[in-house]
């Protein structure tokens, strides 16, 4: 009974002491504000500075935010467009009131909705708040993401096993790639105004795309993870697969890219490695997408840097003319037939990066075609890989091609016709939708 007691004594003590340390207070504050505020629209959390002039537009357009600083608690900031700058005037709390200037209330919520209703200078020069920006579905809160262990690597990003709290109050499991290298403004731009649409893109073969992450340090994504199943070059490796499957997987990868560039969305990096084979479909999503043009677009002065990206899968123009283009990812489609009918194959075997480069900038075919893939698709393969971009089918003709004509012994004609009005007059695309060919 003495020793209960003395443990009682003692449990008491540290929650007391807990009450009165400063440090602790207002850590066990910051904690509360945080799950309070992220319920705010206008409220991005701990965001990264680079991330503010993305995000506002017009003069008065304002957000609020965290800014921390090394050994300090953060403190609650006020990012409003004022002119050609950004005023950041701080928010303090202190006696249970929330206050700036003048202008103090029980909750931030009713500080902003006063500063607002009745136009209230919140910095020396009279800067005004006009218009609260609303945090984009896209972009998530550190403090609603659960950081788990390591699950692997490679030289563009580290991917990690986390948890999501969604918006709407769902906990989902979530892939998280943290880049390896810094992003651009420019490249990070091209990436995340797309963020809507990427979050309501047709998910029949694409991963899930869950969002952008606000905090400092690498940039990071959340994708949807795929701890149960594997990547397409290894199930091409220890599965015997029937030509009408290696079609079918075919049919998936451009529908996915298809899905990809009807929002003008590049991949950047396409291969067998980021198609992912769905054990409970039977069927290919496409994972990573935007990561890999994230890295190669972030080059030094804007200058395309290919260093950390494997080649074999790069078209001549990003060695040529330091380019990512849409039909950038045709050519690296086209390598992925060459994997899926060579059985897995490493595309350009033992070549080195100086042979590989070579061969794909020579202006002729980078690689024979695989000794048992159909003639349509050796032929499919061999456009796909055409040396010019222009000379290159879209995913948009490519899904008619396959839909209409791979797997069976003669192309349905219909769609070849619909096909061949939609090329140039001189375009060598041509070929493929020519009755000659078929």
């Amino acid at each position: 009974k003495k020793n209960s007691h003395q443990h009682a004594n003692s449990t008491e003590t540290q929650r007391t002491q807990s009450m009165i340390d400063p440090a602790r207070h207002k850590a066990y504050l910051h904690n509360l504000f945080s799950r309070v505020l992220c319920q705010n629209p206008w409220y991005y959390g701990p965001l990264p500075a680079e991330f503010i002039h993305d995000i506002l537009h017009d003069e008065g357009d304002f957000i609020v935010h965290e800014v921390a600083k090394a050994g300090e608690s953060p403190l609650y900031v006020i990012s409003v467009k004022s002119g050609l700058k950004i005023k950041r005037p701080v928010v303090t709390y202190k006696d249970s009131r929330w206050e700036l200037k003048s202008t103090k209330t029980p909750f931030l919520y009713q500080l902003i909705d006063s500063l607002v209703a009745n136009k209230r200078p919140v910095y020396e020069d009279g800067t005004i708040l006009r218009t609260a920006i609303p945090r984009a579905d896209y972009y998530c809160l550190k403090n609603r993401l659960i950081e788990k262990g390591l699950i692997g690597e490679n030289p563009l990003y580290e991917t990690y096993s986390g948890k999501l709290l969604c918006n709407d109050g769902d906990e989902v499991s979530v892939a998280i790639k943290k880049l390896k290298v810094p992003v651009t403004r420019h490249s990070r731009r091209c990436f995340i105004r797309n963020g809507n649409a990427l979050m309501k893109l047709n998910l029949r073969n694409l991963a899930r795309f869950y969002g952008v992450l606000l905090a400092e340090g690498p940039f990071t994504l959340l994708f949807e993870p795929f701890s149960t199943d594997e990547c397409l070059s290894d199930h091409l490796r220890s599965t015997e697969l029937s030509k009408d499957t290696l079609i079918r997987y075919i049919k998936d990868i451009c529908t996915g890219m298809y899905d990809l560039h009807e929002i003008s969305v590049f991949h950047g990096g396409l291969s067998s490695m980021c198609c992912i084979f769905k054990r409970s479909t039977n069927s290919i999503k496409i994972s990573d997408y935007g990561v890999p043009f994230l890295v190669v677009s972030s080059g030094k002065n804007g200058i395309i840097d290919i260093g950390k990206s494997s080649i074999r899968w790069m078209a001549p123009e990003i060695f040529t003319e330091k380019e990512v283009r849409l039909e950038s990812d045709v050519w690296s489609f086209g390598i992925v037939v060459w994997e899926i009918f060579s059985g897995g194959q490493i595309p350009f075997g033992e070549m080195d990066n100086a042979q590989i480069k070579a061969k794909i900038i020579s202006g002729q075919q980078p690689l024979d075609p695989p000794v048992n893939a159909p003639k349509l698709c050796v032929q499919l393969m061999r456009l796909c890989l055409s040396a010019k971009p222009r000379d290159r089918p879209s995913f948009n003709l490519l899904l008619k091609f396959i839909s209409g004509g791979l797997g069976f012994n003669e192309c349905n004609p219909t769609i070849c016709q619909a096909a061949s009005k939609m090329l140039p007059a001189d375009s060598q695309i041509t070929r493929l939708f020519s009755t000659e060919i078929l």
